[in-house]
């Protein structure tokens, strides 16, 4: 028992590795391939590959392009790890990553094609954002696992609308961008007007879990503003603006809605992945 218990503990240490490290590795492995091979990986929307709905995901051109996507995959999947473990729900966090990883990315390629336009697509820039929406959920995650702090899961929409307003301000839309955002505000307001959380037991909180929080409070709502530029045109290309709103909202609502509708599944899978914090301790 306590061998495979070990076995299962390596496993998921393994694949949660896997899913933090792996895609930025492949960013970067694509990224020094001869720039005819990017090209073919890349998205065109005049003539689609069924491959590239997949690999374009995995295309920078640039520097510039490669870091900035890098640095914010790492940092919102360290931040929504940290929060998962320490809340016990590293199994939940690992199976949303791996759709986010695995699933998002031909998803976002389709509805991209359904706005015709001859161009070319690439970028790890909407799997960022899947993995930026988690962060809010993970939040309250860890806010349901200390009761006496207040909140639970199903208060997370409060950070996604706060996200969302963020996103109409930053935008270049204009009008419609205020519009966003007083909509996006007054839903934050009314869904979080219930919430009770006791800011005196977060201050009790173990070191650096305060922290923890501030900084998954400033990644899931402050990140937008980094994807969703005031000007989406840079280095001779255009910011796909659309793709990011996508895969912030299908990198949270996912998440969100699991423990509703596929609770069952997700603990059977992620119980093939190796136990989480919560079952270690059960193991005791």
């Amino acid at each position: 028992m306590g061998r495979s218990l070990r076995e299962g503990v390596r496993l998921g240490a393994l694949a949660d590795a896997c899913l933090v490290v792996g895609p930025p590795a492949l960013y970067l492995l694509v990224f020094l391939a001869p720039s005819e091979t990017r090209l073919a990986l890349s998205l065109s929307h005049a003539a689609p590959s069924f491959y590239s709905l997949y690999t374009s995901h995995f295309v920078h051109f640039t520097v510039a392009h490669l870091t900035a996507n890098v640095v914010g995959y790492l940092i919102a999947t360290t931040v929504g790890y940290l929060l998962a473990r320490t809340a016990g729900a590293r199994g939940r966090y690992r199976i949303a990553l791996f759709v986010i990883v695995t699933v998002l990315p031909p998803v976002l390629s389709v509805l991209n094609l359904a706005i015709s336009r001859p161009s070319i697509g690439y970028g790890a820039s909407g799997v960022v954002m899947g993995t930026v929406g988690l962060v809010p959920v993970f939040v309250f995650v860890y806010l349901h696992h200390r009761p006496r702090t207040g909140g639970s899961v199903e208060d997370a929409p409060v950070l996604f609308f706060c996200g969302f307003a963020v996103v109409g301000v930053s935008a270049p839309i204009g009008w419609l961008g205020v519009g966003i955002s007083a909509a996006a505000l007054l839903s934050a307001v009314l869904y979080g007007i219930d919430i009770r959380i006791d800011f005196g037991s977060l201050a009790a909180l173990p070191p650096g879990h305060l922290e923890l929080l501030v900084a998954g409070v400033i990644i899931g709502v402050g990140y937008p503003a980094v994807a969703f530029p005031s000007d989406p045109y840079v280095q001779g290309g255009l910011v796909n603006l659309y793709v990011h709103l996508l895969g912030y909202a299908f990198g949270f609502i996912p998440a969100y809605l699991t423990p509703s509708v596929g609770s069952n599944v997700l603990v059977t899978v992620s119980k093939a992945w190796g136990p989480s914090d919560s079952s270690i301790e059960d193991g005791g």
